[in-house]
């Protein structure tokens, strides 16, 4: 009989299939769009790698709203996890932009080498949070 069972079926994916899917496939797909734009390997262009790299941060977000695994273990509180995450990235794109858009003025302050790396790195920062919440959310026992 097809009405056995009420409860739904699960599938439960590792960690090590999650982490390469959710951020390894975008992290590819933004280094060939970096690739083909040559103007941003300038210290000016370093604050729009930063920014594209908290959009992209912003878009993994829905792999933490669509896991099942990690709605089952944190339940409702994952909706909050979700939108704090997703609300911090576009903090981090918010500040490289005006970064950005102070750097593409008429007469631009001068950006050195040293103040132009850790645009890129800054941009990584969400990045890094939403990994740390699939991480925490398929290792971490409440």
């Amino acid at each position: 009989m097809w009405l056995q069972s009420t409860k739904p079926v699960i599938e439960h994916q590792s960690l090590a299939i999650q982490i390469p899917e959710v951020i390894g496939i975008p992290l590819i797909a933004f280094l060939i769009v970096v690739l083909i734009k040559e103007d941003q390997f300038t210290p000016e262009g370093a604050a729009q790698i930063g920014m594209e790299l908290s959009i992209l941060a912003a878009g993994a977000c829905g792999s933490i709203f669509a896991n099942d695994t990690l709605f089952g273990k944190w339940g409702i509180g994952l909706i909050i996890y979700g939108i704090l995450v997703a609300l911090l990235c576009i903090l981090f794109a918010a500040v490289l932009s005006r970064v950005n858009r102070k750097q593409r003025q008429p007469n631009p302050p001068t950006v050195s080498v040293s103040q132009a790396v850790w645009h890129p790195i800054v941009g990584a920062v969400p990045l890094g949070l939403v990994t740390t919440i699939l991480i925490l959310g398929y290792t971490w026992k409440p």
